[in-house]
């Protein structure tokens, strides 16, 4: 008898291969598309082996809001898997919480990335410091590819400056920055002090940047 994928909806055939999303449970079927996706099957099963492990609850809990709020997820398949994930109200509605916060930080971000103050120094001219919101740090990494390093080498060979590595640099700072930027604005910071950055050389052919700044409050 044909079925529906109980995840995504995908009708199996007859003769489709498909496994259960919960052992045991033959109205669940779930397509083999499905059956790889990171926080499936896997998340619920390992959350059983582990005892409901921290880790992999988290997992399923994070699985259940995206699907819950999309409604992609057959309502027979979230059941079962809240009983064995042992998922309450309370998870959810926590879980829902932090999406919505991270949906107004986002929004803040694109509101006062260009507005907030970025400095060096360890003061803020005409401005006096309120509070400290912490350090935050930042990352970026770019590939420099085979012909940046290439007209690298040649530059060093000749004595010269290699535009096009210094460009991927700059890049990986930008990255960094605008990541310390954002961790600011997500702290309710309004200035980052005592900015620095360091660019380094990563393993095939990539360059990655580090940015720390204090994030603090003004008067």
């Amino acid at each position: 008898m044909a079925a529906n994928c109980c995840i995504c909806g995908k009708k199996l055939g007859a003769f489709s291969h498909a496994t259960q999303l919960v052992d045991g449970r033959d109205d669940l079927p779930i397509c083999d598309a499905c059956s790889e996706k990171k926080g499936y099957a896997q998340a619920v099963e390992a959350a059983k082996k582990s005892k409901l492990a921290a880790k992999y609850r988290n997992d399923a809990i994070e699985f259940f809001s995206a699907k819950l709020a999309d409604g992609t997820v057959d309502a027979a398949a979230v059941e079962a898997l809240e009983q064995i994930a042992g998922i309450t109200q309370e998870d959810k509605d926590r879980a829902a919480a932090e999406a919505a916060a991270q949906v107004e930080r986002d929004r803040r971000y694109r509101e006062e990335r260009l507005s907030l103050i970025m400095t060096t120094g360890y003061e803020v001219s005409g401005r006096e410091i309120e509070s400290y919101c912490g350090v935050v740090t930042g990352t970026g990494t770019v590939g420099t590819g085979l012909v940046a390093d290439t007209l690298s080498s040649l530059s060093d060979l000749a004595g010269t400056t290699s535009d096009t590595m210094s460009s991927k640099a700059n890049y990986a700072k930008d990255i960094a920055i605008e990541d310390v930027r954002k961790k600011a604005i997500y702290a309710d910071a309004d200035a980052v002090i005592g900015l620095s950055v360091d660019v380094f050389a990563l393993a095939s052919n990539m360059l990655g940047a580090s940015a720390t700044g204090t994030a603090v409050k003004l008067k």
